[in-house]
């Protein structure tokens, strides 16, 4: 499955690509709810994410200040896997956490996957996939 498609299903979008083949989504925060939507000649990038991608799984992200000036990026990464968490669980202190997650996985990202939350704060990390490590006796990971 594409990206695209991925994306447009899941946040139900109609986003359609430009005429070099490339769909454009906006991650940013709306009254204190961090939204996915299309790109629109309205929108401003400030303190947003502009997430691109193809047909191929190449996928783009780029973050904006408060000023519209880019301060990071993530050019060219092809996506071999994505999922959406959504998920509502008890810790062990008894609050109620909410999972509202982006995870994209590549296979040049040796066990790692780029996480992308979509709660009241947008947050974006590049995590370490620990359950692709072996583990000791002691359920302890084995560091290569």
């Amino acid at each position: 499955m594409t990206i695209s498609k991925f994306l447009n299903d899941k946040f139900n979008l109609d986003v359609i690509c430009d005429e070099e083949g490339v769909y454009s989504y906006i991650i940013h925060t709306i009254d204190n709810k961090v939204k996915l939507d299309k790109v629109s000649s309205n929108i401003t990038f400030s303190k947003s994410v502009l997430l691109e991608c193809d047909d191929d799984n190449f996928i783009s992200l780029k973050y904006f200040d408060d000023e519209d000036y880019q301060i990071f990026a993530l050019d060219g990464t092809k996506i071999s896997e994505m999922e959406y968490l959504d998920d509502e669980y008890e810790d062990v202190n008894g609050d109620i956490n909410i999972e509202k997650s982006l995870i994209f996985y590549s296979k040049t990202w040796d066990r790692r996957y780029l996480r992308i939350d979509l709660q009241e704060k947008l947050s974006i990390s590049f995590e370490v996939d620990y359950d692709k490590y072996d583990t000791d006796e002691d359920g302890v990971i084995v560091w290569e």
